[in-house]
């Protein structure tokens, strides 16, 4: 529900606020501004440099090599953000007459251990996600299992990315094995929603993400594990795209090793 989301947020900032803190000790995180009402979404400016999430995610994990191959899926509520942390004003976020944002997502991978252990670590090899708002005409809830959350009406697609890099590992709390994870992704503003990003123009092209749970928010099922009111948060950054000549090169260098492959033993 919309209520017991807001009040899972405090705590939840809180976290976000040490994530940034520790990255904002060597450089200033890039700031952004967003414009709900550009977009029809029932709210006002908000100027940030951190959004604040919570997770709700299905991982399941396969067995293979001595590891396991997984799949996730999930959504990330938006539940406030932060500007040069603190709490970052945001009329409307998710008020009983405002609006909502969120994440959802779907990625694979791959790490070193059959199930989560304590020295799980492993890797991304895909991960896409779509970035919507939608205006709150009722009661709206979560669930590891739903990649739209129940109540979303009419919700409206404001961006997209995929994967650059990104890991996976755990940690071991009170005896209690809990995932992380970190991602780095392109981020492309989607047609007809340049509006809501106010400000950089033209806006950033990557975001980078980093989540963390608690004991109580993972819980075991079948050969996987469920996330439920996990936290993190995202960064917007600048990353340069691949000048031509380089990307010629790399397409040189590629039909160069598939032309190795071919060539008989």
């Amino acid at each position: 529900m919309i209520g017991s989301v807001i009040s899972f947020a405090r705590t939840m900032v809180g976290a976000a606020v040490l994530t940034t803190t520790i990255a904002a000790g060597a450089h200033a995180l890039p700031q952004f501004t967003f414009g709900p009402g550009a977009v029809g979404l029932n709210g006002g400016n908000v100027t940030a440099n951190a959004i604040t999430v919570t997770n709700f995610s299905t991982i399941a994990l396969t067995p293979f090599l001595g590891g396991a191959t997984f799949t996730t899926t999930g959504v990330l509520p938006v539940v406030g953000f932060t500007l040069d942390n603190s709490l970052a004003s945001a009329p409307g976020l998710n008020q009983p007459t405002g609006y909502g944002l969120y994440f959802g997502f779907d990625g694979t991978g791959f790490q070193n251990t059959p199930t989560l252990a304590p020295n799980t670590t492993g890797v991304f090899t895909t991960l896409n996600f779509q970035l919507f708002g939608y205006n709150v005409t009722g009661p709206v809830s979560y669930s590891p299992t739903n990649i739209t959350p129940t109540g979303v009406v009419a919700p409206i697609l404001l961006g997209s990315g995929t994967l650059i890099d990104g890991t996976v590992g755990a940690n071991l709390i009170s005896g209690t094995v809990l995932p992380n994870a970190n991602a780095e992704t392109t981020f492309t503003v989607a047609p007809g929603a340049a509006a809501f990003f106010v400000d950089p123009n033209p806006f950033y092209n990557a975001v980078f993400s980093s989540f963390i749970n608690n004991p109580g928010q993972v819980v075991v099922s079948g050969a996987g594990f469920v996330i439920s009111q996990g936290g993190g948060s995202a960064n917007f950054l600048s990353i340069p795209t691949p000048e031509p000549a380089s990307m010629a090169l790399l397409g040189a260098g590629l039909l160069g090793l598939a032309a190795l492959r071919r060539r008989p033993a």
